[in-house]
């Protein structure tokens, strides 16, 4: 969301002898204290605003002064050399921000059409507003644009966070090599981001066990290349694209293991892959393709498929046919526009699988290995899963309880008839005028701080001063029997 005029800073009083007023903010990303010199309240209040509003004019005017300077330095290059300081248009700034990151040149042609796309509205709409270069877009017109993008576009949060984001990294990049006078006027200090509260958790659900036969019946009616590929969905819970484009480096018969880096995260985690086991069923799949192999992909049809989107076409099929119902529904209320959610599709594997660990108590540690997980979203998802099999967990560790052996041993009658010694008021009344609180405390086997809760209980108090005089263990001993006789 665009960034609003903020609260002002809370005032707190020193627990010194004059009280004076502080309160603290963040500059460049540090959290620095400030002193009003007042004790006075309403002092503080107004030397608090005014500097805000002092810091405020100041920044405005370097901005100025920046601006200034750099239209400066253009005439005198002008009148000196009577060369023109070259200004980036808008798609020239784009070009150079791509031809310095190539690698958003090797995602996917989908994503490639969204950066092009989200790009293009920005330049689209500053060409309405009579601006074509770069060093013209103020903090202000960038406050303006995210304001325009947020109430008539109606998008997700995370959808403004990724546009934003985007234009931010181009300005920042162009402003290394061309001084832009504002920098990177996309910021999250001047244009903040919208939280990824709302529709972080995923509309897929687990499927069950009866659901899951029924898909496997129905994609035996799609050859033998989507039976393999729903057999990897289910045995790996990976995401579609890591299914579909899986590759025999990703396979160790060795270690008995599949390990490889989702495409999704390569380049957010470089270092981080998905390590999973392969399961027996997928053994025996693997096995037989590699008789036959002719790819680096272990399944070379659907990795064909999955570039011209006919694979994603062809499980959404599988899984209505196999359901009997719609697998979509509109989203829950209270997101910016209404959309259709995926409720059960290919994505239910890797929902199911998280399931399935859950009420086994995988651990978080353990599951976050196997999927490779990036975002806390998904840590929150795994951490109600686990809460929600708690249930079922502690009942079955209570049977697991009761029929254990060396947990239900068998307990002597002599150990069964030995009662713990206990304080009562008489003999709490008669020791506290002989012993010390720690040598009562050794006598019951209790602490000191228990001893004087026990005589605040009863009303016991001491009618003379005792010393701690150290007690000897023969002497407890004797003292215990007497107590446990009478």
């Amino acid at each position: 969301m665009p960034r609003t005029k903020s609260k002002a800073p809370t005032l707190e009083q020193r627990c010194s002898p004059n009280g004076e007023w502080t309160f603290r903010r963040l500059i460049n990303g540090k959290r620095k204290t400030f002193y009003t010199g007042t004790s006075n309240y309403q002092e503080a209040v107004a030397f608090r605003d005014r500097s805000i509003a002092s810091e405020t004019v100041g920044a405005e005017l370097i901005t100025r002064k920046r601006q200034n300077a750099i239209k400066v330095i253009r005439n005198l290059s002008e009148v000196v050399d009577g060369l023109e300081i070259p200004r980036l248009t808008f798609q020239e700034g784009f070009d150079y921000w791509l031809k310095r990151n190539p690698e958003q040149l090797d995602n996917s042609l989908r994503r490639q059409k969204h950066i092009r796309s989200n790009y293009a509205h920005f330049k689209a709409w500053c060409e309405q507003k009579k601006l074509r270069y770069m060093d013209e877009i103020s903090n202000d017109i960038s406050v303006d644009y995210a304001l325009h993008l947020w109430n008539s576009t109606h998008i997700r949060g995370t959808t403004f966070n990724k546009k934003i984001n985007l234009l931010s990294n181009v300005f920042r990049c162009v402003s290394v090599n061309h001084q832009l006078p504002n920098g990177d006027p996309f910021h999250p200090d001047i244009v903040r981001r919208k939280p990824k509260s709302d529709g972080s958790e995923s509309t897929h659900m687990p499927l069950e066990p009866h659901m899951l036969d029924a898909v496997m019946k129905t994609v035996a009616n799609y050859g033998q290349d989507y039976i393999d590929l729903f057999i990897v969905g289910a045995s790996i819970g990976a995401r579609l694209k890591d299914c579909c484009l899986l590759k025999w480096e990703h396979v160790d018969f060795k270690t008995g293991f599949i390990e490889f880096h989702p495409y999704k995260t390569m380049r957010k985690c470089a270092g981080s892959t998905a390590r999973i086991p392969i399961s027996a069923n997928l053994m025996e799949l693997l096995q037989r393709r590699m008789q036959d192999r002719v790819s680096s992909y272990v399944n070379p049809v659907i990795a064909n498929e999955y570039n011209d989107k006919e694979v994603y076409k062809k499980c959404t099929k599988i899984f209505k046919e196999a359901l009997g119902k719609e697998t979509t529904q509109l989203s829950k209320e209270g997101l910016r526009r209404q959309r259709n959610g995926c409720i059960y599709g290919f994505h239910s594997f890797r929902t199911t699988l998280m399931s399935w660990l859950a009420t086994r108590d995988c651990p978080m540690r353990d599951a976050m290995r196997i999927f490779c997980w990036e975002s806390v979203e998904m840590i929150k998802l795994y951490t109600k899963m686990l809460e929600k099999a708690r249930g079922d967990m502690d009942a079955r560790c209570k049977k697991l309880f009761a029929v254990t052996e060396e947990i239900n041993f068998e307990v002597p009658e002599e150990a069964k008839k030995i009662q713990p010694l206990r304080p009562t008021p008489e003999a709490l009344s008669r020791l506290v005028n002989q012993y010390s609180n720690r040598t009562i405390g050794l006598i019951y086997n209790i602490s000191d701080v228990a001893v004087k809760k026990w005589m605040d209980k009863f009303g016991v108090l001491r009618s003379k001063r005792v010393c701690n005089k150290i007690v000897e263990e023969d002497e407890i001993q004797k003292i215990r029997e007497k107590l446990q006789a009478a």
